[in-house]
């Protein structure tokens, strides 16, 4: 919807000597409303990803690296509403590193 209004400044000197010139409707803050709307969700479906642990060893004082398995809850985003693009859902994970794509699996060629 197109909510716009006429302004009109008129010469305080000259009352013939007018100009009008679109505004937003409701002033300025409403030119900026928001026009998309993202739901957040979770699911009951986990992916099972690997991650490089590091732990401290006490005995030696070094470093140790392990490769350990996790599983994460695998959320959604809902484009619901918006004026120039079509409703969408994409899946992802949050992890420490931040949200990731959930990783599809290749087939290798042989």
């Amino acid at each position: 919807t197109n909510q716009m209004t006429t302004k009109i400044k008129t010469d305080v000197g000259n009352k013939m000597n007018s100009v009008s010139y679109l505004v937003p409707a409701l002033g300025e803050s409403w030119s900026h409303a928001i026009t998309s709307r993202v739901v957040l969700s979770q699911t009951e479906q986990t992916h099972r990803i690997k991650i490089k642990s590091k732990r401290r060893d006490h005995e030696n004082g070094k470093d140790v690296y392990e490769n350990i398995t996790e599983d994460v809850i695998i959320r959604q985003a809902s484009l619901v509403k918006s004026p120039s693009k079509q409703q969408k859902t994409i899946s992802f994970i949050v992890v420490q590193a931040g949200i990731r794509q959930i990783p599809t699996k290749s087939k290798k060629k042989k």
